[in-house]
């Protein structure tokens, strides 16, 4: 089975490759060095079948990338790279035009996996409680709406007959973090059992409790806590 990650090299997709890889998965990925995630993977212990360098802000880029992949069919593609650059007053024309070459590249790989996953394949969009309506913090406002668009994305590609998840993150560390996070190894667990149940749901909140009551107050996160878990 193949798993085509983008965003490999950053802590959630490495881990998610090294997961993958010991279940038995060709690990294919994507980060804006090939040689480097290459290297990095290695001292993880998780061979790769193929590494991509990709910069996802530069159209160019996306379009080499998706040739190099068109001939291969996946049993699951994650797309888990993202852009984080501030507030809009900040951002210059350039990086405006570079952020929303992330969302063309997301919307190339939903198309890709029309044709390209297997039957069973899934694809999963990693969105953030940030994407969330009227949640939008205003310094990282840019971020926040690209994740946004990934759960539309989603739900587009389940019209046109996809596989497609999306998985709406909350705030996550590693496991020294302080109360109230999710730990890392949660949240790729979490995504694990997804990629194996054949009824996962289409879209599914990874919070923490706390983050829980926060966005949705006590009665819609018993609700939501309920449903996820039913």
């Amino acid at each position: 089975m193949k798993a085509l990650i983008i965003g490999a090299r950053g802590s959630l997709g490495s881990q998610l490759c090294k997961s993958l890889s010991h279940q038995g998965m060709e690990i294919y990925g994507t980060s804006r060095n090939a040689e480097d995630l290459g290297d990095y993977l290695a001292k993880m212990d998780v061979p790769l079948k193929q590494a991509y360098s990709v910069d996802f802000t530069c159209l160019r880029s996306i379009q080499k990338f998706m040739v190099g992949i068109k001939a291969v069919n996946f049993d699951l593609i994650v797309f888990v790279s993202s852009p984080f650059l501030g507030a809009y007053a900040e951002m210059t024309e350039e990086e405006l035009l570079g952020w929303n070459n992330f969302t063309t590249g997301a919307a190339l790989i939903g198309k890709f996996s029309i044709t390209n996953l297997s039957d069973s394949g899934k694809l999963i969009y990693i969105g953030s409680v940030a994407g969330m309506l009227n949640k939008l913090p205003k310094a990282i406002a840019p971020y926040g709406v690209y994740k946004g668009t990934l759960r539309l994305l989603a739900e587009a590609m389940q019209n046109e007959g996809v596989n497609a998840h999306y998985i709406n993150l909350g705030s996550f560390r590693d496991e020294k973090s302080k109360e109230g996070y999710l730990f890392s190894s949660e949240v790729v667990s979490s995504l694990i059992a997804l990629v194996d149940d054949a009824n996962a749901p289409l879209q599914l909140d990874l919070m923490s409790e706390t983050e829980r009551l926060h966005y949705y107050g006590k009665a819609k996160a018993d609700i939501s806590s309920s449903t996820e878990h039913s």
